[in-house]
This record gives structure tokens, C-alpha cells and sequence, in this order.
């Protein structure tokens, strides 16, 4: 941050501060002047600046509030800080989204403008963005050191239970490598987006993901295998709740509940009601009464089978797994 704001601050009675998530100012920077005008107001390292403590603030109200903010002279709440004016924006973590720190920049008022706050964006910006390339480079790390290249030794273990079979090809089969904080480095034979959803906690062994259904989760340093278990096995128990639109997946102790809409609530009732598979077709009179294409109907299975690839097959549609129905 020196380096970036000590050109700007050069002589222009305006201080650079950075403070932890919870405003306790851990760093200035600024000529001996400006320095010397907000020790006179207790604006020092170590000194909390949380809306609590001190009132309404740029840097209090940034940390509250989750974005950049300006407060401007008589908007501070202590009326020795009205000669102030102070500009803030938080710095967030890429790979999480939490707050890292809230970066300010604050002055006499007489030097308050909409700039400064532009150029304290920019700043947090930057700064983001080198935080962002530097996860990108973990991930890349994650991935040259993954399934397809022989890593990640679990794999190998995963014949009687994962979609793995032992002694198969290094990277093979059906899984999802990621880091802790679920964003995905690497898959094979699975469509995900760019994050997993691994749920409050890392649970290893076997769970339920959304989206996913019934898993194998394995934990290796950095990295996070997380192996769809094979359609058909008795690995989770699915019960409907139709009037509220909920579906619960109970498996390894472990139940989630997801909201299903009315469509896909039909569709599941549809197929859990009738003895031979369906096509789309049959399923398009049954659930539309015939006034959707089939086209749609497949549409919406597939959309039903990425939330819950363990429960509806392929066409012809049955379900692969019980499906209870409760309320």
C-alpha cells in the first residue's frame, strides 16, 4: 500500500490507513503533519475505530456495511471529528468473501472530493485482484498435482464404494477436485460450476452436497476430492415434501433439505407413482396435460438430475433411488 498511495499523499495533509476487519488501525501513512493532526484525535495504530467505540466513521461504517464509504465533516458523530473528512472500502478475500482489512484514506475537510473515495476503490481493487491471481495459482498448483497426473492417492482406493474403480487409469472415473473453501480446480465425468457448496465445515467420508447428491469427501493437504457414489447403491434416502416444495437427502447421518418448485415436485410424483419408466412424452401429459414439447420436458429433467444425479435416470426417466412422500 506505501508504495501505491505514498505519491498521491505526498503533501496533500491526507493520511493512508489500514485497519483489521473489526477497525483496529494497524498501519498509517503520510507526512509528518497530517501524522501529527490525527494523533491529536486518538487516529493512531492500535486505536479501535469501530462504530461502537467511536461513533460514525469512514472506516467503522465500511467494516459494518461491507463497501466503500465517505463520510464528510458533521457526518462523523464525534463533534471533534467534524474537521475531517475520511474515505474507506474494505478488502475481501477472493477464495471466501470475508473481510481482510478496510483500507482509508482521511483529511482536513477543506480536501474532501468523490476522487479520493475513487482512488480508495481502486486501491482495494488492485489489491483484490492480486489476491484473485494468487488463488488462481493455487488452484493451477492443485490441479498439476491432481487425479490426472497420478495424485491424490485416495482415488486409488475407491473400488467398493466411489465411481473410481482400483487399478484404473490416474484421473479416470467420476470425481471433483477442489480447495477447502470449494472452489474447483479440476473434475472429471461431473458438470460443476466454478464453486462447490461443501456446506458449513469440511465433513469428510461419505455426505450429501447440493447438487451432487450422495458423496465421498477426501481431504489431502491443500485439496478436496470430493467422488459422486455410483447410481443405484443404497447410499441416501430421499423423502418429498409437496405442498412445501422441500426435498430431504438423508445419507451418512446427514440430512439437507432443498426447496424443489411445483414442476419438479410433479415430475418426482409423477415418476415415483408409476410402475414402468417414462418418457418425455408420457411425462409431458401427465405433468403439462400435453401442452409443453418434450423438448421441455427434457429440459427440466436434466435441470432435475444435476441438483439430484443419483435419484432420476436417463431416458427413458425412472428413479434410481426410493423416493418417500411426506406432509
Amino acid at each position: 500500500m506505501d508504495a501505491a498511495l505514498a505519491p498521491a499523499l505526498s503533501d496533500s495533509r491526507l493520511i493512508g490507513v489500514v485497519s483489521t476487519p473489526d477497525s483496529r488501525i494497524i498501519h498509517r501513512i503520510g507526512d509528518r503533519p497530517a501524522l501529527g493532526r490525527a494523533d491529536a484525535l486518538g487516529f493512531v495504530e492500535g486505536a479501535d475505530w469501530a462504530e461502537q467505540s467511536v461513533g460514525t466513521n469512514a472506516i467503522g461504517v465500511a467494516a459494518l456495511m461491507g463497501g466503500p464509504v465517505q463520510i464528510l465533516g458533521p457526518e462523523h458523530w464525534c463533534s471533534s471529528h467534524h474537521g475531517w473528512s475520511c474515505s474507506a472500502a474494505p478488502v475481501r478475500d477472493p477464495a471466501t468473501g470475508q473481510i481482510l482489512a478496510i483500507i482509508d484514506v482521511s483529511g482536513p475537510v477543506a480536501t474532501a472530493h468523490p476522487a479520493i473515495l475513487g482512488m480508495v476503490q481502486a486501491l482495494t481493487g488492485q489489491i483484490e485482484f492480486m489476491l484473485r491471481d494468487a488463488h488462481h495459482r493455487r488452484l493451477a498448483k492443485l490441479r498439476a498435482a491432481g487425479p490426472r497426473r497420478g495424485g491424490f492417492t485416495p482415488l486409488s482406493g475407491l473400488g467398493a464404494g466411489g465411481s473410481m474403480s482400483a487399478g484404473g487409469a490416474a484421473g479416470s472415473g467420476r470425481w471433483v477436485l477442489c480447495d477447502p473453501c470449494g472452489w474447483v480446480a479440476d473434475s472429471s465425468g461431473v458438470e460443476v460450476g466454478e464453486q462447490l457448496n461443501l456446506g458449513v465445515g469440511l465433513v469428510t467420508g461419505r455426505t450429501v452436497l447440493r447438487g451432487l447428491g450422495a458423496v465421498e469427501v477426501h481431504r489431502s493437504g491443500a485439496g478436496v476430492l470430493v467422488v459422486p457414489l455410483e447410481h443405484g447403491q443404497p447410499t441416501a434416502e430421499y423423502a418429498l415434501d409437496f405442498s412445501a416444495g422441500a426435498l430431504t437427502v438423508t445419507a451418512a447421518g446427514e440430512a439437507i433439505t432443498q426447496s424443489v418448485c411445483p414442476r419438479h415436485a410433479e415430475l418426482l410424483r409423477a415418476l415415483r407413482d408409476s410402475t414402468v419408466p417414462l418418457k418425455a412424452e408420457a411425462l409431458s401429459e401427465q405433468v403439462w396435460g400435453g401442452t409443453v414439447t418434450p423438448v421441455t420436458v427434457r429440459a427440466e429433467i436434466s435441470r432435475l438430475r444435476k441438483r439430484f444425479p443419483d435419484l432420476v435416470s436417463g431416458s427413458p426417466y425412472h428413479l434410481l433411488a426410493d423416493l418417500s412422500m411426506v406432509g
